[in-house]
């Protein structure tokens, strides 16, 4: 990337969570976000499949 084109880039743990809105550049975020988008939806997957595998022996344990 051209040194014209370097962005400064600010983080909330360090800058602090307060930052002007009108220079947040909301498209290229959307593209990071679509970035991880398959990765949460495997884990998610994994997360709801596992949960069902183990849901009937768990519900026999609580019925007491």
């Amino acid at each position: 990337m051209p040194f014209g084109c370097w962005r400064p880039v600010k983080f909330a743990c360090v800058d602090g969570p307060e930052f002007d809105g009108h220079l947040v550049d909301f498209n290229l975020a959307m593209k990071r976000q679509q970035t991880y988008k398959t990765e949460e939806g495997k884990a998610l997957l994994e997360l709801l499949e596992a949960e069902k595998s183990h849901g009937g022996c768990e519900s026999a344990t609580k019925g007491g």
